[in-house]
């Protein structure tokens, strides 16, 4: 049985400068506490030794992770010149840190701003909610979010099982 005081790690990928701006800090700090409440441990590159290589970075940041959040904030807009408006999306390093995760074959929750499209930001076989709303009804972020911390904490204890002999 797990110590409830042990928190279990979940990689988290983000654009980092979102988490002081003004209109994305209140989700930040939303996610984040959501992950605390729930015995998770919030991980990201940035906690990670860096070396000269990117990939080899994240591959350490993600070792020992048992899940993965990937936080798909609009970082761009292409216009169309027709009357669809035009696609939002994110930057490629949310897809690469994406694809690494599903390649881990873990637990792994993608969370969209509403029109962000494109990639792995498309419906799949992966678990995807749109960002939670800060002041209003959160169903959709709810139940995605609770299905993926229990897979967490099943792979989590399965993983870390032991036997008595």
């Amino acid at each position: 049985m797990r110590d409830k005081t042990l928190k279990i790690p979940v990689f988290v990928s983000y654009p980092s400068r979102f988490e002081g701006e003004p209109g994305r800090a209140p989700v930040m700090g939303f996610l984040r506490s959501h992950v605390l409440e729930n015995s998770l441990e919030w991980t990201t590159i940035g906690m990670a030794p860096f070396s000269n290589s990117p990939i080899k970075s994240l591959l350490s940041a993600m070792r020992g992770c048992y899940g993965g959040l990937v936080l798909g904030f609009t970082e761009s807009r292409v216009d169309r010149d027709d009357t669809s408006g035009g696609v939002e999306i994110v930057s490629p390093w949310r897809q690469i840190e994406a694809a690494m995760l599903l390649a881990r074959d873990i637990p792994v929750l993608m969370l969209r701003e509403r029109n962000v499209r494109g990639g792995l930001f498309e419906p799949g076989e992966y678990l995807m909610a749109e960002m939670p709303a800060i002041d209003g009804p959160n169903h959709g972020f709810e139940a995605a979010f609770n299905i993926w911390a229990t897979k967490v904490k099943q792979l989590y204890e399965k993983v870390n099982s032991t036997f008595d002999v």
